[in-house]
């Protein structure tokens, strides 16, 4: 069974930022514990904070959400959005494609009102700066980011409000 740990809010009403400048507090749930009540899943970790003891303060949430969609978009992708210059995770090697090229060969079909089939993506080939060329189907493929700066997520976070003495 999981041992609480001493709060890193301890004595404190104040937030901590984290890494990236996003606000965090002490967990309501667990008050900064990281161990809640018991159950057979996981234990008597808190799911509030995932046992960390910090959640992100209310006023930030919707940028932390918005920051984390971002870097899932940035980190994920499928063959139709990969460019030339990107680096992609392939046989546990990172590879910067050098060129890209849709084949005529479907791989992925919808059908419309009518009942008709009709093509929504192709195969790809990709080749790699290194002499790699693999074909590849309608799959995501583990991105390498490029764009994490988080200010502009930073500026959508609400300031703190005034407290009255």
């Amino acid at each position: 069974m999981r041992e609480p740990k001493e709060s890193i809010f301890k004595n404190s009403t104040h937030e901590i930022l984290d890494v990236n400048g996003f606000p965090f507090r002490e967990c309501r749930r667990c008050e900064g514990t990281g161990v809640h009540s018991f159950n057979l899943l996981t234990g008597n970790t808190c799911f509030n904070c995932r046992g960390g003891g910090a959640e992100i303060a209310p006023r930030a949430k919707k940028a932390f959400v918005a920051w984390r969609a971002h870097l899932k978009e940035q980190r994920e992708a499928v063959p139709k959005n990969l460019n030339v210059g990107d680096e992609i995770l392939h046989d546990k090697t990172w590879r910067v494609i050098k060129s890209i090229t849709q084949t005529d060969k479907p791989c992925g079909w919808q059908q419309n009102n009518n009942g008709a089939e009709i093509v929504t993506d192709w195969y790809y080939i990709l080749e790699f700066v290194d002499g790699t060329v693999i074909e590849s189907v309608s799959c995501l493929y583990r991105r390498r980011a490029q764009n994490l700066d988080p200010t502009s997520f930073l500026a959508m976070i609400k300031p703190l409000k005034a407290v009255k003495v």
